[in-house]
């Protein structure tokens, strides 16, 4: 038998037990989606084991590092004196299957750009398959 008072004498709590148990009154809330500052890579291992054979170092690092150093790839001009380009590594963020969306701004304006890599022999070469100002 299950008493309502705990071994010191004070009333027990109630538990929820099942999912019938649950106040509905209070919808819960989604999780807000990622921000830049909170991306996350997605490359499984064996993928990042295939990119050092293929002469990376430091496959993540060094490729968010390529595309920062890439300005070429976005096509639209800054304005109000501002330069287009991939500011953080943490605005980028890597896939499965060697592609990448990566976040730009020229700190005014943004966009974002879906993209698809190779690597051969420590050279990386992007190919911008979708690009657009938000």
């Amino acid at each position: 038998e299950q008493s309502d008072v705990n071994d010191t004498g004070t009333p027990q709590q109630d538990t929820v037990t099942s999912p019938q148990d649950i106040d509905t009154r209070t919808p819960r809330r989604p999780a807000p989606p990622p921000t830049a500052a909170q991306s996350v890579d997605l490359i499984p291992e064996w993928e990042l084991r295939t990119l050092k054979s293929k002469g990376l170092e430091d496959p993540i690092n060094d490729l968010k590092q390529n595309l920062i150093d890439r300005p070429e790839l976005i096509v639209y001009d800054g304005v109000l004196g501002g330069t287009m380009r991939v500011y953080s590594k943490e605005s980028i963020t890597l896939l499965p299957g060697s592609w990448a969306f990566a976040e730009f701004e020229d700190g005014h304006i943004n966009g974002g750009l879906f993209l698809q890599y190779s690597v051969e022999n420590g050279n990386i070469e992007w190919e911008v398959i979708r690009r657009k100002l938000y």
